[in-house]
């Protein structure tokens, strides 16, 4: 006996010609999706396979004494923020002479206060009379871009950092060699500092210099403390005190790398 078949209704067709039509899209789609999975990361293998083999090469050579190697990774570590390792290799680079060295020190000292930014005065403090001396050789050194960053590093450096070290004699040799070079920049921090005279005070200690007062002292001397004789002679001080009228200029500065070229 013959069964007679399931009749093939309107939406039987519809769904065998859905299930066609999938069957063909899964046929065409999968293989260009796996394609080009395997090429993307066939890509990124041979991308990194590369930047291996030439670091590994430059490394080499850098540790050989190749400058050219040494500033090639100077400048890669830079570019993809890794600051302990560019310092690394400027620090190789400024131990040459002339203007290899003179270039890597400038760059170097930037390096430095980028560091210290990067960080936010969390777990990094540099030397700021390091970084001042770095600009200072380099600029001796005949870095233009030197002379300009320790002139913009001292005069946005409070006042009481700079007693730290010859501040004020580095920046009057700044001043001079940028005028020497015609290399101001209108970039630049103003100069113009202008004080009031607030007058004259005693106490047993001078008052730290701040951002918008100076304290000037004018003589010191010993006397007997009348309230507690056991104390025998303390210290006494004439100060003059100064105000100041208008705020130093604070200028979001770029510093400037030097070209080795």
């Amino acid at each position: 006996m013959t069964i007679p078949s399931e009749p093939i209704t309107e939406e039987k067709k519809q769904e065998e010609g859905r299930n066609k039509r999938n069957g063909a899209a899964e046929r065409f789609i999968i293989p260009i999706l796996v394609s080009v999975v395997s090429g993307f990361l066939g890509v990124l293998c041979t991308i990194w396979w590369n930047s291996h083999l030439i670091k590994n090469d430059y490394f080499a050579k850098a540790n050989s004494g190749d400058t050219y190697s040494q500033l090639f990774l100077a400048d890669y570590y830079y570019e993809i923020s890794d600051y302990v390792s560019s310092i690394y290799w400027f620090k190789v680079l400024a131990q040459n002479e002339g203007k290899i060295g003179y270039t890597a020190k400038n760059n170097l000292a930037i390096l430095y206060i980028k560091m210290a930014e990067q960080s936010n005065g969390t777990d990094y403090e540099y030397d700021r009379a390091k970084v001042a001396s770095l600009f200072f050789e380099a600029m001796n050194g005949g870095v233009v871009e030197a002379g300009r960053n320790l002139y913009a590093f001292i005069k946005q450096m409070p006042f009481e950092m700079r007693e730290d070290f010859s501040s004020e004699e580095m920046l009057q040799q700044a001043e001079g060699f940028l005028d020497e070079h015609e290399a101001f920049d209108e970039k630049l921090p103003s100069s113009d500092v202008k004080w009031e005279y607030m007058g004259t005070e005693v106490g047993e200690s001078v008052p730290a210099n701040t951002n918008d007062y100076e304290f000037e002292t004018v003589s010191s001397d010993y006397v007997f403390d009348k309230q507690d004789s056991s104390l025998g002679m303390k210290s006494i001080f004439t100060y003059k005190i100064y105000k100041r009228i208008d705020s130093i200029e604070q200028v979001e500065y770029d510093y400037e790398f030097a070209d080795f070229s």
